[in-house]
């Protein structure tokens, strides 16, 4: 078969399915750019950005695990003590739980914090026994605040949590990669899809919508149980307020799944359609909202790491600047030295907003384009918004590509 003659039949096969369903056959978007590819540089660059300043962390932490050969290296984690640091304690989350305090782990960190246990409290790494008290009292409070509704702020065992995920985030080797940054990059790409499911939704493409249906559902469902399981294991990567919202985008994926799904299942009823798309729509204003405040904390998160990490290079090289005679080998380290930039924080905020403010421009007019198929002034409004998204998202990109370039 020709690629004329398929063409022909699937523009025939386009059209009947438009005119079965009562929706208009105007096409109002770039058929070669979806909000997928629209957004997938950007996630592909927050995620170079927060991986880079953990990759930073995680290799000076990795010197300490080198420089102890004591180090239980066969367990899942390895937590290192900062050196001359002695603001990591880990008594009060103990003594929370009897089970905790009394047993033989834990004692090892009780006596090292009360100036007892010998020469492995001041081993770079701590020791098996306490790695395993460690992994035991955050389960404690991961379960315990599972529990809790992310409505109330003021729960003491949130407080504590929280105070303890910054601790073991503090000291702990390769687990600097904030989950924060995982759920942004997982919403963003669910957000996306949701987004083509809503074109194809408001032009009755009604096989390709019930085929990405069931796709989206099947990410979602394994997206919502991965982080499911997570929570209920760890309470470290995160402060609390990110952890709520992380909460938040977890909750409205599911809840969006289940919206999906019943689009799918009418995916050839055009009334049942519109009315899952308005059911929808806060589900996934909630979802919109709770990523942003995920992408922006961690974003700061990164460009905080960054700094420091800016600050030391630059320290490095001026000590190098300092002990040497050669007027070329200086200049050459002046040269190294001023082009590290420290990274603009409010540059990158900055865009991502405008990216999640266009976002909601855009969901808000597909929801009325989904109504009023018909309507050309809808549609081409749609059409201006997808356009000023994808440059925005470029744009965004853009910034996030310029903060990874540092080292």
């Amino acid at each position: 078969m020709s690629i004329i003659t398929r063409a022909l039949r699937l523009l025939v096969a386009t059209l009947l399915a438009f005119i079965a369903a009562g929706c208009a056959s105007t096409v109002y978007k770039d058929a070669a750019t979806t909000y997928v590819v629209a957004t997938r540089d950007l996630v592909n660059q927050i995620s170079i950005v927060s991986k880079r300043s953990a990759d930073a962390e995680n290799a000076r932490r990795r010197q300490l695990v080198i420089s102890d050969k004591s180090c239980p290296i066969q367990k899942d984690r390895i937590f290192v003590r900062k050196p001359g640091d002695t603001s990591v304690r880990f008594s009060q989350f103990i003594q929370r739980f009897k089970n905790a305090e009394e047993s033989g782990n834990c004692k090892t960190i009780l006596d090292c914090e009360q100036g007892g246990g010998g020469a492995t409290c001041s081993n770079a790494c701590y020791s098996e026994a306490a790695v395993d008290c460690l992994t035991t009292i955050e389960g404690y409070y991961a379960i315990e605040i599972a529990n809790i509704p992310a409505s109330v702020t003021d729960s003491p065992a949130k407080k504590m949590a929280s105070v303890l995920a910054k601790q073991l985030s503090d000291i702990e080797y390769g687990g600097a990669v904030p989950l924060a940054s995982r759920v942004t990059i997982d919403g963003m790409k669910i957000l996306a899809e949701y987004m083509d499911l809503l074109d194809k939704a408001a032009t009755a493409n009604t096989s390709d919508l019930e085929e990405q249906a069931t796709s989206l559902t099947t990410r979602m469902g394994k997206v919502v149980d991965v982080y499911d399981k997570l929570s209920k294991e760890k309470v470290s990567s995160s402060d609390q307020s990110t952890r709520d919202n992380i909460t938040k985008s977890i909750g409205a994926i599911g809840q969006l799944a289940k919206d999906v799904q019943l689009m799918r299942d009418n995916a050839k009823d055009a009334e049942k359609i519109k009315a899952a798309v308005n059911a929808n729509s806060a589900n996934v204003d909630v979802l919109i909202n709770s990523v942003e405040v995920v992408a922006t904390s961690d974003d700061m998160s990164a460009a905080a790491q960054e700094n420091l990490n800016v600050l030391a290079a630059r320290n490095a090289i001026a000590t190098r600047f300092h002990q040497t005679d050669d007027e070329s080998t200086r200049g050459e380290l002046l040269d190294k030295s001023t082009a590290l930039k420290y990274p603009n924080i409010d540059t990158s905020q900055d865009a991502l907003k405008r990216v999640f403010d266009s976002l909601r421009k855009s969901h808000k007019t597909l929801v009325s384009l989904v109504q009023s198929p018909t309507n050309d002034q809808i549609g081409q409004l749609r059409n201006d918004e997808f356009q000023q998204f994808k440059t925005l998202a470029t744009d965004a990109a853009g910034v996030f590509s310029q903060l990874s370039g540092f080292f």
